[in-house]
C-alpha cells in the first residue's frame, strides 16, 4: 500500500467528496456552544445535531469536513501509542439525501480506489438487531455488493454497532470498517472482527441515523398524554351509552355495546381477557377482565348501587392491573343518574416500563448518514507506523523536542508523547479563545498546560528565553494545523507556566518530603488526606501527584482523597451558610489598614496584589485583605464575587464571598 502524507490524505479526501457533490462545511470552534452540555466539540457531528434531527442546513443535504475535536476522558492514557486529547475527525454527512447503500459503496470506493487499501485486508461489522431496531440486512447486502466477502462481515450487538451522542438525540445502527494488522499479511480463513478482534484495527465508522432517542421524562410525558387521550375517548363512549340507556342495561349488554363502539374507533379491544392464577407452578384457574383496550387500559364494568359490590369493584380493578400488568384502569358504574368514573394508574408496572422503553425511540423525519474517520489513525496506517506519534503530524515536533532537551524520543516515549499532545491541544484551545481558569473548560486547559509542562520540566528545566524559543519552534513544527495567533498563545502559555512554577516549587518540595518519609517507614501508599492537603492547600494538581508518585513506585489512596474532597465540599457548603450570620467587630481588625483599590474593571488577575493582612476572627472566619483586588464586594443588591486565590507561599484558597467595610475589601475564605 502506497504511503501518503497527512496533506495528501486531506487533499484526496476533499477531491473525492467534492466529486460526489458534497459541500465543504467550515469547521466549528473547539469550544462547545453554550447550549451544549459538553465543554468541547468532541465529535465531528456535534455541531450538526440540530440538522441531523431534521432542521434544514443552509449548505444543503450533502456535507463533508475535517472537524478538530478535544476529548479528555482518557487523558490518563495519553502517552501510549494511540490516545490523544486533540484530534481531527474526517466526516461526511447525508441529511436525508442518500442512505446505507450509497454510503457503503462510496466508503469502499474511497478506501480501495483513492487510498489504495487492499480489499483482501478489509473487514466490517454491522448491527445484529435488538428491541429498538432490526438486524441490519441492508448494510450486510450493501457490503457484499461492494466487494467484502460474507466471512469478513460480522453481526455485532448494540454495544459495538449502535451509536448515539448521549442519552438524548439522533441515533441508529452503524457499520465499522477494519484493516488487518495481524502478523500474517492476509487474514486466514474465518478471521473477522467477531472471531479475531485483536488482529483488526478500526479505521472508519458509518452511522445510519434513523431514530431519535427522547429523554425518559419526555417519553413518559408523551405516554401519559396518549393514555389520557385514550381514557377520555373510552369515557366519552361510556357516557354516550349511559345517556341513551340510563340504568336499564345489564353489565353484559354494556360490555357488548362499549366493545363494539371502541372497535369501530379502530382500537385493539378484547372482552373477558383471562388472567391465569398460578402458584408454585400449579394452575388455579382464571380471572377475567371485562374489556382491555390496546393491551394497556383495563375496564371493569358495574351496574350496582350495592356498597359492598362497589368496594369490590375498586379492589378488582387494582388487582387486575397488578396481576394482568396493565398501565391504567377504569371502573365504570352505570347504576346512578350520573356515570360513576374512577381511574387507576399503574405506572410502576412492567407494562408501563416496557411502553416507556419503546416510546423513547422514534423514527426521524428522514434518515441520515454520519461518518467518522480519524486523521491521526489513518496517517498511522497509511504511513506504516506503530504509533500516531510517529506520523508526519508529530514527527517534526518530536525532533524539535529532542533538540531542546538533548534527549532521545526512544528513551522517553511517554513523556515526549504527553508533551506533544498537550502542547498541540493547548495551542488549539487558546487559539480558539480559551484561557486557563479554575472552572469548566478553562480548568481543563489549565490541567493540560500544567501536565504537559511538568513532563517537560522533568526532562529539562528551561529558563524563560529557552522556553520562548522552544514554543516558537513548536509553532513551526505544528504548522498547517491552523493559522496560529502566536503572540496571544505564547503570552497565555508563559503566564500560566510562571504561575505553575510557583506551585511546582512548593508542592514538589512537600510531596518529596512525604514520599521520602513513606519510603523510610517502609510504606508504599500515600494517604488520601495527604493527597488532598497538597491539592487543597498548595494547589498541587492530583494529576501531577500521580505522575511523581508513579515515578517513585508509590501508590495513592484515591478513595481516601475523594472522601476528603467531598468532606471539604460539604464543610464549605455548611460553612458558607453560617458564616455571614455571625457579626464581627471589624474595627479591632482594620486599624491602620488603607482603603482597598478595586481593579476588577481593568483586570482579573492577582499577579501584583500585595497581601496586607490575614485575619482569623473570634467568630471563626478567615479573611484576607489586599492592597488591591479584582473581586467585586457585596453591595447595591449584587452578591460578592467568589473564586480561588493562589498566594505567593503556594497556598490556594477558595474565596466564598467579598464584603466592603470602611473602604476595605474583605475576602472571606471558605
Amino acid at each position: 500500500m502506497q504511503s501518503l502524507t497527512s496533506q495528501e490524505i486531506r487533499q484526496r479526501r476533499s477531491d473525492f467528496w467534492t466529486s460526489k457533490a458534497h459541500a465543504h462545511l467550515p469547521e466549528a470552534s473547539l469550544i462547545a456552544d453554550k447550549e451544549s452540555t459538553a465543554l468541547f466539540n468532541v465529535a465531528g457531528m456535534q455541531p450538526l445535531i440540530p440538522y441531523l434531527a431534521g432542521k434544514p442546513h443552509p449548505l444543503g443535504n450533502q456535507l463533508f469536513n475535517i472537524q478538530k475535536c478535544v476529548r479528555t476522558v482518557d487523558i490518563d492514557e495519553v502517552g501510549d501509542s494511540s490516545h490523544l486529547t486533540f484530534f481531527e475527525m474526517m466526516g461526511n454527512w447525508s441529511l436525508g439525501a442518500y442512505f446505507k447503500e450509497e454510503a457503503i459503496q462510496w466508503s469502499y470506493e474511497f478506501l480501495v480506489e483513492k487510498l489504495n487499501f487492499d480489499p483482501r485486508k478489509l473487514a466490517v461489522t454491522v448491527f445484529e438487531g435488538n428491541e429498538d431496531a432490526p438486524r441490519d440486512e441492508i448494510a450486510f447486502a450493501a457490503w457484499k455488493k461492494a466487494g467484502i466477502p460474507e466471512e469478513r462481515i460480522s453481526f455485532l450487538n448494540a454495544k459495538n454497532n449502535w451509536w448515539s451522542p448521549g442519552p438524548v438525540g439522533p441515533c441508529g445502527p452503524d457499520t465499522e470498517i477494519f484493516y488487518r494488522v495481524g502478523e500474517s499479511e492476509f487474514p486466514p480463513a474465518g478471521s473477522n472482527v467477531a472471531t479475531d478482534e485483536d488482529n483488526w484495527l478500526e479505521i472508519w465508522n458509518n452511522v445510519f441515523m434513523e431514530f431519535y432517542m427522547k429523554s425518559e421524562e419526555d417519553a413518559s410525558e408523551e405516554i401519559k398524554k396518549k393514555i389520557n387521550t385514550l381514557t377520555e375517548q373510552i369515557i366519552g363512549q361510556a357516557i354516550d351509552i349511559h345517556k341513551k340507556y340510563k340504568t336499564s342495561l345489564t353489565e353484559k349488554q354494556i360490555q357488548n355495546l362499549l366493545y363494539d363502539k371502541l372497535k369501530a374507533l379502530g382500537y385493539k379491544v378484547e372482552k373477558e381477557k383471562s388472567i391465569p392464577i398460578v402458584e408454585n407452578g400449579k394452575f388455579y384457574g382464571n380471572r377475567y377482565i371485562d374489556i382491555v383496550v390496546n393491551d394497556a387500559i383495563f375496564i371493569e364494568l358495574k351496574n350496582t348501587s350495592n356498597e359492598e359490590q362497589i368496594k369490590k369493584g375498586f379492589r378488582q380493578t387494582r388487582n387486575y392491573l397488578e396481576l394482568g400488568n396493565g398501565v391504567a384502569g377504569l371502573l365504570l358504574n352505570f347504576a346512578f343518574d350520573k356515570l360513576l368514573i374512577n381511574r387507576f394508574n399503574h405506572f410502576e408496572g412492567n407494562a408501563y416500563q416496557k411502553l416507556l422503553q419503546t416510546s423513547k425511540i422514534s423514527k426521524l423525519p428522514h434518515p441520515n448518514v454520519d461518518t467518522g474517520m480519524g486523521l491521526e489513525r489513518m496517517c498511522k496506517v497509511l504511513q506504516h507506523k506503530d504509533s500516531v506519534y510517529e506520523t508526519d503530524l508529530f514527527a517534526p515536533f518530536l525532533q524539535t523536542l529532542e533538540q531542546a532537551t538533548e534527549l532521545k524520543y526512544a528513551d522517553h516515549q511517554r513523556k515526549f508523547r504527553i508533551i506533544a499532545d498537550h502542547l498541540r491541544t493547548a495551542f488549539m484551545l487558546i487559539n480558539d479563545g480559551l484561557t486557563p481558569s479554575n472552572v469548566g473548560a478553562g480548568y481543563v486547559l489549565r490541567m493540560i498546560i500544567r501536565r504537559g509542562y511538568y513532563n517537560l520540566f522533568l526532562l529539562r528545566k528551561m529558563m524563560k528565553p529557552e522556553l520562548e524559543h522552544f514554543i516558537d519552534q513548536a509553532f513551526v513544527a505544528f504548522k498547517g494545523l491552523r493559522d496560529f495567533n502566536e503572540v496571544m498563545i505564547k503570552k497565555v502559555l508563559l503566564h500560566e507556566i510562571a504561575q505553575f512554577e510557583k506551585t511546582i516549587h512548593n508542592g514538589e518540595k512537600i510531596l518529596t518530603e512525604l514520599l521520602e518519609k513513606l519510603t523510610a517507614q517502609g510504606e508504599k501508599t500515600l494517604g488520601g488526606d495527604q493527597i488532598f492537603m497538597l491539592y487543597d492547600t498548595y494547589g498541587f494538581p492530583l494529576e501531577i501527584t500521580k505522575e511523581l508518585a508513579a515515578d517513585r513506585g508509590v501508590a495513592l489512596d484515591l478513595a481516601g482523597y475523594e472522601k476528603a474532597l467531598e468532606a471539604a465540599k460539604e464543610k464549605s457548603r455548611q460553612g458558607s451558610k453560617a458564616m455571614f450570620q455571625k457579626a464581627a467587630d471589624w474595627s479591632k481588625y482594620l486599624e491602620g489598614i488603607p482603603a482597598t483599590e478595586f481593579v476588577g474593571y481593568e483586570q482579573l488577575e492577582f499577579a501584583d496584589a500585595k497581601l496586607l493582612k490575614e485575619i482569623d476572627t473570634e467568630e471563626g472566619q478567615k479573611v484576607l485583605i489586599f492592597d488591591k483586588t479584582p473581586f467585586y464586594p457585596e453591595m447595591g443588591g449584587q452578591n460578592g464575587d467568589a473564586g480561588v486565590i493562589e498566594l505567593d507561599d503556594g497556598r490556594r484558597l477558595e474565596i466564598v464571598n467579598v464584603q466592603k467595610v470602611a473602604g476595605v475589601i474583605l475576602h472571606f475564605v471558605g
